[in-house]
C-alpha cells in the first residue's frame, strides 16, 4: 500500500474508544476468542467488517534499540516483515518469530544516495523491493542486505510498482498527458514501455499527476493490470497489449467524483485547487491490493469515513453484500490478511510505543 494522508484526522476520534480497548485485547492473545468482549464490541460496532474479517493477533515492534515514528510503507512475507519509517528514514527488516530487528541501508551499493523509500512491494518469500529517487529499484533480502540495484533510466521512480520471476511493472508519470506502463527486466536491466493509459482519468490529468500515493497499481504475474485512479470509483483492467479488458466498480456506494481538473499542474495550482474542494469533502480512492490471488480489495475515504470493498479479481464482481465500514487505516493486505494501523497507545509510564499493527484475516468462505 502507498502512503498517503487521509481526508479527515475525525476517522480517528470516531473509533480510538472502540479500537483502544480491542487493540490491548489482541495483544494478550484473546483476539481469537469469541468470548472476548472486545471481539464482541467489534462485531456489533462494525457487523460487515466482522462477516468478512476476523482478527488474528497484533504486531507490536517494541524491541530494544528500534524507535519508529510512524509506519509509512509495509510488506508482509510471511515470518519476516520488511517497514519504512519516513520520521527517521529508517528501513527495517522484522524476524516476525525471534522478535529481532535489523536496519537495512544502501550505504555500500548506492554510496552517498538517501534511502528515501517512495514505494515498496514483496518479492518471493524471503525479499522485497523499494523505490528511490531519482531512478532506482533495490531487492533486498529480509536480512537488510541488498541483493541487486537496478535502475529505470530517464523514468523517475514512482511509488505504484510491481514486480515478479524476473520483472518490475512500473505506473509511470512523465507528464499530466504521458500516463503509461513500462517494464524493468531484471535479467538485462533493461526499460521498455508497455503501454500508455488512454482511459485512467482523462479529465483529470493535472491532479493524477500530482497525487502519487493514492489510488493504486497492481499486476497479477500474467497478463492483467489492474490501475485504481484516485478520483473515480473505478479499477481500470488492461491485458498486455494495453487493451482495456475491464472496468470494476463499487455497487454499495455513492461517490462523490471531481467534475473538473486543476487549472495547472504545478504544486501550488494543486494546493489551491485541493484547498477549495475540500469545501465539498472530495472522496477518493485510497489503495488497491491483492489480499488473496483471486481478491482484490480497495479502500476507500468517503464523507470521512473508510470502506472496503473485495472485488473478484477475474470478473471484477462485487463479493461483499453490504457496505464494509472499516474499524482502522489500511496499511497491507497480503497472503489472506489485512494490517490495519492500531491507534496511539501509551506504556504504563506514560510514553508513547511504537506504532503498531492489527492483522485481520479474510474469512476462509470467501477466499
Amino acid at each position: 500500500m502507498q502512503r498517503g494522508g487521509f481526508p479527515s484526522g475525525s476517522i480517528i476520534a470516531t473509533i480510538i474508544v472502540l479500537v483502544g480497548f480491542f487493540a490491548y485485547q489482541f495483544a494478550v492473545g484473546e483476539a481469537g476468542n469469541t468470548k472476548n468482549p472486545a471481539a464482541e464490541a467489534l462485531r456489533q460496532q462494525y457487523p460487515a467488517f466482522s462477516k468478512y474479517f476476523h482478527p488474528v493477533d497484533t504486531l507490536f515492534f517494541d524491541y530494544d534499540g528500534l524507535v519508529l515514528g510512524e509506519i509509512t510503507n509495509f510488506v508482509y512475507l510471511g515470518r519476516w516483515c520488511a517497514l519504512f519509517d519516513r520520521v527517521s528514514g529508517g528501513l527495517y527488516c522484522v524476524d516476525l518469530e525471534k522478535k529481532v530487528w535489523v536496519k537495512a541501508t544502501v550505504d555500500d551499493s548506492l554510496p552517498g544516495y538517501r534511502l528515501d523509500v517512495l514505494g515498496m512491494t514483496g518479492f518471493g518469500e524471503d525479499g522485497f523491493i523499494v523505490s528511490i529517487p531519482p531512478s532506482h529499484y533495490v531487492l533486498f533480502g529480509v536480512n537488510g542486505r541488498v541483493r541487486r540495484v537496478f535502475t529505470s533510466g530517464s523514468l523517475p521512480a514512482s511509488t505504484r510498482f510491481a514486480a515478479a520471476r524476473d520483472r518490475i511493472v512500473i505506473y509511470c508519470h512523465r507528464s499530466p498527458e504521458d500516463l503509461f506502463v513500462a517494464q524493468l527486466d531484471m535479467s538485462t536491466g533493461r526499460v521498455r514501455n508497455l503501454f500508455r493509459l488512454e482511459d485512467v482519468g482523462r479529465n483529470l490529468r493535472n491532479l493524477l499527476y500530482r497525487n502519487r500515493f493514492n489510488g493504486g497499481f497492481l499486476w497479477d504475474g500474467g497478463h492483467r493490470y489492474f490501475v485504481a485512479d484516485p478520483y473515480e470509483n473505478l479499477i481500470y483492467v488492461y491485458d498486455v497489449a494495453g487493451k482495456l479488458v475491464g472496468l470494476y466498480k463499487s455497487s454499495y456506494r455513492e461517490f462523490r467524483k471531481l467534475k473538473r481538473d486543476a487549472p495547472g499542474s504545478t504544486p501550488s495550482a494543486i494546493m489551491e485547487f485541493m484547498r477549495q474542494s475540500r469545501k465539498t469533502r472530495l472522496d477518493v480512492v485510497y489503495s488497491v491490493g491483492f489480499v488473496e490471488p483471486t481478491t482484490i480489495l480497495a479502500s476507500y475515504a468517503i464523507g470521512g469515513k473508510l470502506y472496503a470493498e473485495l472485488f473478484d479479481s477475474y470478473s471484477g464482481r462485487v463479493l461483499n453484500r453490504e457496505r464494509i465500514v472499516m474499524p482502522l487505516p489500511l496499511k497491507h493486505c497480503a497472503n489472506g490478511f489485512l494490517f490495519l494501523e492500531g491507534p496511539p497507545k501509551t506504556t504504563p509510564t506514560g510514553e508513547l510505543r511504537n506504532p503498531y499493527l492489527i492483522r485481520f484475516a479474510l474469512n476462509r468462505e470467501l477466499q
